[in-house]
């Protein structure tokens, strides 16, 4: 576990759990939990609280030493008790409480399965520098699965979607440097910000990049806007050379 930023916890193994999060509040690495009934998010901020107690103290001074040298049915009465804290005696389901007691009779594999891709989510405010605090939130996957209903589209949207595409016809203009500028112009851009000013005098068109235009988040030290300013140099070059035009 040295050199992590973040851990994201999904072991079945009680003493487990409680033996990362031990390590990772030695190491101030901060513990994301996901839960398969009714979907909690556990939040465990180490790095930020690096004295907090493990399971926000809902489980008194457990630890991993004490859970290691217990039987599977030795586990099972703790491991009720233990979910029913962390997970409230609300969100622990009648089945579920019954698997736990059917432990006692079979034992258990550690799993793991790399398809629940949402576990890792909450983890995107802290790898990308949000705040997150230690907590806990309930995702019930089933209340939501339920309000599911068709998709009605509005009138509306099939009246826009109908609708031409707005006209931008070329200009009319004569003037070689008019043309070519407007040919710049239509160049695409990131957010369509067009982050140019063109100056032109009887020699030659010169193109600048206006990075106060950008304001777009995939726009990193300017790269967006290059390459649009390049998109825009490179139609004008088509439109010059189109007129014969077209300088070294």
């Amino acid at each position: 576990m040295d050199g992590l930023d973040l851990l994201v916890e999904e072991c079945d193994s009680l003493d487990v759990k409680f033996l990362v999060r031990e390590a990772a509040r030695d190491r101030c690495i901060p513990v994301l939990m996901e839960t398969s009934d009714r979907g909690v998010l556990d939040v465990e901020r180490f790095d930020l609280e690096p004295q907090r107690p493990i399971f926000h103290g809902l489980l008194g001074d457990m630890d991993s030493e004490k859970l290691a040298g217990l039987t599977l049915a030795e586990k099972s009465p703790t491991c009720c008790a233990c979910s029913a804290r962390v997970r409230s005696p609300l969100a622990v389901r009648r089945r579920f409480r019954a698997g736990l007691h059917r432990h006692r009779l079979a034992a258990t594999r550690q799993r793991s399965d790399p398809r629940r891709s949402h576990r890792s989510d909450g983890g995107s405010p802290l790898r990308f520098g949000g705040h997150l605090p230690s907590g806990r939130v309930r995702f019930d996957v089933e209340e939501a699965l339920s309000g599911l209903k068709p998709v009605e589209i509005p009138p509306v949207i099939d009246e826009e979607l109908s609708l031409p595409a707005p006209e931008d016809p070329p200009t009319q203009s004569t003037d070689p440097i008019e043309i070519i500028v407007d040919a710049a112009r239509r160049a695409p851009s990131g957010g369509n910000v067009q982050p140019w000013r063109f100056e032109a005098d009887e020699e030659e068109i010169r193109f600048y990049l206006l990075s106060e235009r950008s304001g777009v988040a995939m726009d990193v030290a300017n790269r967006g806007s290059y390459v649009g300013v390049g998109a825009a140099i490179f139609n004008a070059r088509v439109a010059a050379a189109s007129l014969r035009l077209l300088g070294v």
